[in-house]
């Protein structure tokens, strides 16, 4: 989270989506503006709000900060902001899972998992295939060059 405030302005418009990671951002990214699902919010809202954000604000930083999970809802909006040049940046946070499910699986029912696995998708490599830049990060690192990176060459 430090490496996203690092890049994150006071006119940026941050959006998170997801579980965990939802959490996590809500509490640690500041921004001078902020989308999220809300209390009863819908997964996968996360890129549909950063590509309307930056076709609506074409001259403000977009991040969007996603679960894996939640971004299995709407991957393929970014295409739409490859078609529309909608200059965003999204984060995925990738734990091949539905975490916050998985560990009260694990804490209740002795680890018997069910429903709670995902594949751990590349989606630095479909980023790639919609046109997007894309990059996959595995050490933190390398994450603030990375973000800069994305950053230059949005949509990422």
């Amino acid at each position: 989270m430090a490496a996203l405030n690092d890049v994150i302005t006071a006119d940026s418009v941050v959006i998170a989506d997801g579980g965990d990671i939802l959490s996590f951002a809500r509490s640690t990214l500041r921004s001078g503006a902020w989308l999220d699902p809300g209390a009863l919010g819908c997964l996968g809202v996360g890129v549909p709000f950063a590509v309307s954000a930056a076709l609506t604000l074409p001259g403000r930083r977009v991040i969007a900060v996603v679960g894996d999970g939640a971004l299995g809802f709407s991957a393929m909006e970014l295409d739409t902001a490859v078609r529309r040049g909608a200059r965003v940046l999204v984060v995925v946070a990738n734990n091949a899972g539905w975490n916050i499910e998985r560990q009260d699986q694990i804490e209740r029912f002795g680890g018997n998992l069910v429903g709670v696995e995902l594949p751990g998708c590349r989606y630095d490599l479909l980023a790639r295939a919609l046109g997007a830049h894309g990059e996959r990060v595995e050490d933190a690192g390398t994450l603030p060059a990375a973000l800069r990176r994305g950053l230059e060459n949005a949509p990422a």
